[in-house]
């Protein structure tokens, strides 16, 4: 941690940790993402961290309109031109009109 002079003594956690304290040690979590972003990145992801207190639980999240995701790992995106596409038929869901999107 580094720590700031009087008067302020706020301590900052450093890269990739995150967290501050003000006079007192700062409580320190990691951002999964500052150090796994580039898993997601390199094939046109987004990481998303739910929880920066538990490890391994970061995801690589797909850019609409692809779907998908995954825990920890690059995720296997779907591109579905139905869903883009094909959301509704005749201003009613195409399963709904037992349609089907081709």
């Amino acid at each position: 941690q580094a720590c700031n002079t009087p008067p302020d003594f706020v301590c900052q956690c450093e890269p990739p940790m995150i967290g501050t304290g003000a006079g007192v040690p700062a409580a320190c979590t990691i951002d999964e993402c500052e150090l796994n972003s580039a898993t997601c990145t390199s094939r046109n992801q987004e990481c998303f961290d739910p929880n920066n207190s538990t490890n391994g639980d970061w995801e690589c999240r797909c850019v609409a309109p692809s779907i998908g995701s995954a825990t920890a790992q690059a995720a296997v995106c779907v591109y579905d031109e139905c869903v883009l596409q094909c959301a509704t038929c005749a201003n009613t869901t195409c399963s709904d009109a037992q349609q089907v999107c081709e």
